[in-house]
């Protein structure tokens, strides 16, 4: 499985006021490639650093070339790491909190436990609709198969 990851300039949660700049399928944790977000000082520098995740990466899917490339059309957070900047810092969901990721990488990086993250995860952050509508077609798109109900072979004597 990957760890999948979504990026954002405005609090994903806003629909009206957010720009979605893609997403990565695997390794999106944030002390691999998207460790560099945390740096961002501006909205540019956060646009420019994803461009370079863009750059070294072939499951980088592009909005402006595919849709969405996950089934869930209905909640953005089962992505596994959405990274979104607004407030003049770099953001990480985690158990459905806005985290800055400096932070977060920070308490990774020492072993840190964040005891106020496990609160009660925030509800606003449940429901909030993708970016677009699930393209099968995009990079590493997770494939959803149905299976038909269980037939009990009939045995031959």
């Amino acid at each position: 499985m990957g760890t999948r990851a979504a990026f954002f300039i405005g609090d994903a949660r806003d629909v009206n006021n957010r720009t979605w700049l893609g997403c990565i399928a695997w390794d999106g944790y944030p002390w691999g490639d998207c460790r560099i977000l945390k740096d961002a000082q501006n909205v540019e520098d956060f646009y420019l650093a994803v461009q370079d995740i863009k750059k070294i990466r072939d499951d980088f899917c592009d909005p402006n070339e595919k849709g969405f490339p996950f089934p869930w059309d209905n909640d953005l957070f089962l992505t596994d790491c959405v990274y979104a900047f607004f407030n003049n810092e770099t953001y990480i969901e985690y158990n459905r909190h806005w985290v800055p990721l400096k932070k977060y990488i920070e308490a990774h990086d020492t072993g840190e436990k964040l005891e106020e993250l496990n609160r009660i995860p925030d509800p606003s952050f449940y429901d909030v609709p993708a970016p677009t509508k699930y393209d099968s077609s995009a990079p590493d798109s997770i494939t959803i198969v149905k299976f038909p109900p269980k037939i009990t072979p009939k045995v031959v004597k």
